[in-house]
């Protein structure tokens, strides 16, 4: 269900699915890049664990939605607007639920070096997130 988004330089968008045995890869902030990357996860999710029942927070009324889970993590080479641009992709796409925390030392050797993986154990994950 976790989708998490680490946010580069020069506008660039380096994203990874779930902890274990994590491949990276990169888009840009466009409606082709990156919310098609929230989209496509969307769909994965829908299709695995189908979708969530809930009421609307203003209207009270019954909704459905995703079960996705995005995590935003900018790096210090990331701008500002990309940070904005990611939480509008957000509300585009119906994420309901998303949380920003800071990158960890292992995903900045993995934006580095993809090719060596995530070596990121689940408690690694927790602790970096709590940091």
């Amino acid at each position: 269900k976790v989708l998490t988004l680490l946010l580069g330089a020069n506008d660039k968008v380096y994203w990874y699915e779930g902890i274990t045995d994590a491949k990276l890869d990169s888009t840009d902030y466009s409606a082709e890049g990156l919310r098609q990357v929230i989209l496509n996860k969307m769909e994965k999710v829908k299709g695995q664990f189908g979708m969530e029942d809930y009421e609307d927070f203003k209207t009270k009324e019954p909704r459905k939605g995703s079960f996705i889970n995005v995590i935003i993590k900018p790096t210090k080479d990331s701008r500002y607007k990309n940070l904005v641009d990611a939480l509008d992709e957000m509300a585009i796409t119906k994420v309901r639920y998303s949380v920003i925390l800071d990158i960890s030392k292992l995903e900045e050797e993995f934006i580095k070096n993809p090719a060596a993986g995530l070596k990121f154990t689940a408690e690694q994950q927790v602790e970096a997130a709590t940091q």
